[in-house]
């Protein structure tokens, strides 16, 4: 893999646990489409984190191809595993996006995506890496001050 292309899948790994730490923004995108620049529910984030990343396997060619360390895998490998077995339950393949986002299952989900992406800041030695975290936090959650201004 290039480094054009592997910086591309981290990129948009960092945007999927964006996605997955934030409720508010959730239901921001899922329910209300409150940005114009962004489309997305449930489905198309689940999609985007395990088809797309090419997670459906786990993590062994992420580690091993350099887009994430082992130490940021170990940070989400809980979250990953639990995500995994939310989505492959049956009860919870019928849930609308307003009823998964009031599913305390998934809050507890993503009160986990939130602490691990919380983690993941103090250990992303790129800058701009955390840059580009940051800036996702000023651009979709200006309205949660205490959540854009921690660094």
């Amino acid at each position: 893999m290039n480094e054009e292309t592997r910086l591309a899948v981290r990129r948009n790994w960092l945007c999927s646990l964006f996605e997955f730490a934030h409720l508010d923004f959730q239901k921001r995108l899922w329910l209300d489409a409150s940005y114009p620049d962004i489309i997305g529910d449930y489905s198309e984030a689940i999609c985007s984190y395990f088809n797309d990343l090419n997670l459906e396997e786990g993590y062994n060619s992420f580690v091993s191809e350099g887009i994430v360390t082992q130490q940021e895998y170990e940070i989400v490998k809980d979250f990953h595993s639990l995500l995994d077995n939310y989505v492959n339950r049956p009860e919870k393949r019928t849930l609308s996006d307003k009823h998964i986002l009031k599913d305390i299952e998934w809050i507890n989900l993503t009160n986990l995506a939130k602490a691990n992406w919380e983690n993941l800041k103090t250990i992303i030695q790129n800058k701009d890496d955390l840059e580009f975290m940051n800036a996702q936090e000023k651009q979709y959650l200006a309205t949660n001050t205490t959540e854009t201004n921690k660094h």
